[in-house]
C-alpha cells in the first residue's frame, strides 16, 4: 500500500520492467553500481538510505534529484525496505 500511496509505483517497477527509476525486483542483496563509479550491495542500510536520502548514492544510469524526499515515518521506510526484500528477480 505504501508503494502505491507514496507514488513509488510511478518510477520503480516490482516486476523487472524498465522505469524512470531502478526496478525493485531482485534488487535486495545484489551489487548496485552507482553513478560515481563505485558499487555497493543493496542491503537494508542502502535501501533505507536511498528511501530517506535519495541523493546520497545515485544508481548508475539515473540522474540526481529525480526522486523527491518524502516525509516518511521510520516504520513506513522500514516497511518499504521489507517490501523490496520480498520481491524476487523475474524469471
Amino acid at each position: 500500500q505504501l508503494y502505491r500511496n507514496y507514488g513509488c509505483i510511478g518510477c520503480h517497477t516490482s516486476d523487472g520492467a524498465a522505469g524512470h527509476g531502478p526496478t525493485f525486483a531482485g534488487l535486495f542483496e545484489r551489487p548496485r553500481p552507482l553513478s560515481d563509479g563505485t558499487t555497493v550491495t543493496a542491503d537494508e542500510a542502502y535501501l533505507l538510505e536511498s528511501i530517506t536520502t535519495p541523493n546520497a548514492k545515485v544508481a548508475q544510469g539515473f540522474g540526481p534529484n529525480l526522486m523527491p524526499v518524502f516525509p516518511l515515518k521510520e516504520v513506513e521506510a522500514r516497511s518499504l525496505v521489507l517490501f523490496i526484500k520480498s520481491l524476487r528477480e523475474p524469471e
